[in-house]
């Protein structure tokens, strides 16, 4: 619903996912998701806005060790574009991951999507520069941090022509 420059939205979904590995049986997995999630956005001009959420995800795995995740994500994100063809996207994530079962498992590492147990900040920033008619530049960096490991940053340049 939109209120002048405000926008407010929820998302309430349910998911099963199903993997099947013949030859590693610890690879398999039935997850069923609920998850619930209301953001505001708020709109600056020309398309350029804010937005804040809060995500809430609860996981289960109702085959093998029947790992659990009990997720809160709270995040802020930004868009920005302007007239000279520059486009500016970040976003900070927290996330507070309550785990019952082996986070070093392979099942660990894809319901929790690589993050760790407890909690977890995620920041990226990407920007798109239209560097002449044919050319664009992206430039792209991700990190994440978690309660017991350093921060890890990646990153990443394009240089895309178009023909």
């Amino acid at each position: 619903h939109k209120l002048n420059n405000i926008l407010f939205s929820s998302l309430i979904s349910y998911e099963n996912k199903k993997s099947r590995s013949e030859n590693f049986e610890s690879k398999n997995y039935t997850f069923e998701e609920l998850r619930y999630g209301p953001k505001f956005s708020y709109f600056i001009q020309n398309n350029n806005k804010i937005d804040i959420y809060y995500q809430y995800s609860n996981k289960e795995n109702v085959i093998g060790d029947f790992e659990t995740l009990t997720q809160n994500k709270f995040g802020i994100s930004s868009s920005f574009s302007n007239k000279n063809k520059l486009a500016l996207n970040g976003e900070l994530n927290y996330y507070k991951n309550k785990f019952n079962g082996n986070s070093n498992s392979i099942i660990g590492y894809i319901m929790m999507e690589g993050l760790q147990s407890g909690n977890n900040l995620t920041w990226t920033l990407n920007i798109q520069k239209k560097v002449t008619k044919h050319v664009d530049l992206n430039l792209n960096y991700f990190a994440r941090k978690s309660d017991y490991n350093p921060i890890i940053h990646n990153g990443s340049v394009q240089l895309k022509a178009n023909f």
